[in-house]
């Protein structure tokens, strides 16, 4: 299916999600919520699943397909990747698991590491979104299948990993989590980002911990920007080292400004209701529009950088805002707006999807 028709598909389980009633009444963070049964969750992600366990391969997909036919695939090799300093040694262990159980069977492969992300996603997603189907329709247009579960597999493992911990974050549950960070660190080394943002976006969305993160950004801003090789330096020893100026000679001039625009949507909708939102005081809520200020502080240094290398660190923190997106809108606008501004939301962000 292209990502157009699934587009169309998730809007259809929407309208067949209120025509048949398909939530729930279930007890969240103390609240009692209406939440989608965890089969028509699953019904709803599943052509995302298959479209890229099943669909074309894209971009990077061919380099990790060729890396996992050169794979040995006896467990005496498990550990192999920790012991010689790989980098993502975790993933080459999945990887050996995969090829010692099924050989070089690309389609279990792909649908293995797709079934992998999905869980995490279809978990985290049911339980704390008050639209389900709006969040998913989110993470299409946002180009998260074509980009990451189609494309950035290893990182987007990383990522995926961590979103699971959501329950340890909202709890405060810091070891736990820096366990999780840890382990996503073994398969991107990219995750160690998240060590210092778990401790920042705690707290009433606006905090001065959340604005004092976004004048830190301005002036890495600056620094990235009128200080050539800084960022080169701050990239040795991570998966990206080196990439920085052989980008930039290839004509990476930076992520588009619209990324800036997009990530900030969530922002704008908390300021908007904010004295309710504030009122309200609900943890995941908080969590989330603090993570969407993070997403748009290193969306800002990615467009003065690289669009490559830095403009891959904001997946880490940009699944968080599609899953409150809904009750955003909601707190923030009413009646006949609030109806628009979801026609709005949908418009725009398919056009966004088409034009990135």
């Amino acid at each position: 299916m292209t990502e157009i028709q699934l587009i169309l598909l998730t809007g259809l389980f929407w309208i067949l999600s209120r025509i048949t009633n398909a939530e729930r009444p279930e007890l969240v963070l103390g609240r009692e919520e209406q939440r989608i049964n965890p089969f028509f969750a699953v019904l709803v992600f599943l052509p995302l699943t298959l479209s890229a366990s099943l669909g074309p391969v894209r971009a990077d997909g061919y380099a990790y397909l060729m890396s996992f036919q050169k794979l040995s695939g006896s467990l005496s090799s498990l550990f192999l990747g920790f012991s010689e300093g790989h980098k993502g040694p975790g993933f080459t262990a999945l990887e050996v698991l995969i090829k010692s159980a099924f050989g070089y069977n690309e389609t279990a492969y792909r649908l293995i590491i797709s079934l992998i992300q999905s869980v995490s996603i279809v978990y985290v997603y049911r339980k704390y979104s008050d639209n389900y189907c709006f969040s998913v329709f989110l993470f299409l247009a946002s180009g998260c299948l074509l980009s990451w579960m189609m494309n950035g597999l290893r990182q987007f493992i990383a990522v995926t990993l961590i979103l699971a911990g959501t329950p340890w974050l909202i709890e405060k549950k810091y070891f736990r989590m820096l366990i999780l960070i840890g382990i996503a660190y073994t398969i991107h080394s990219s995750a160690l980002i998240m060590v210092p943002i778990i401790f920042v976006v705690h707290g009433k969305i606006f905090n001065k911990r959340t604005l004092l993160y976004l004048g830190i950004t301005l002036v890495a801003t600056f620094v990235f920007t009128n200080f050539t090789g800084v960022l080169d330096r701050l990239l040795e020893g991570t998966d990206y080292e080196g990439l920085e100026s052989t980008y930039r000679a290839y004509g990476d001039d930076g992520a588009n400004p619209i990324r800036i625009l997009v990530s900030a949507v969530p922002v704008l909708l908390a300021f908007i209701g904010r004295e309710e939102i504030r009122a309200e005081d609900n943890p995941m809520v908080n969590i989330c529009v603090n993570m969407a200020i993070v997403g748009t502080g290193l969306n800002m240094i990615a467009a003065v950088t690289s669009g490559i290398t830095i403009g891959r660190l904001p997946i880490f923190v940009s699944l968080f805002p599609q899953i409150v997106m809904p009750h955003l809108i909601d707190k923030a606008f009413s009646g006949r707006i609030r109806a628009l501004v979801y026609i709005a939301s949908i418009l725009l962000y398919v056009l966004y999807f088409h034009f990135s």
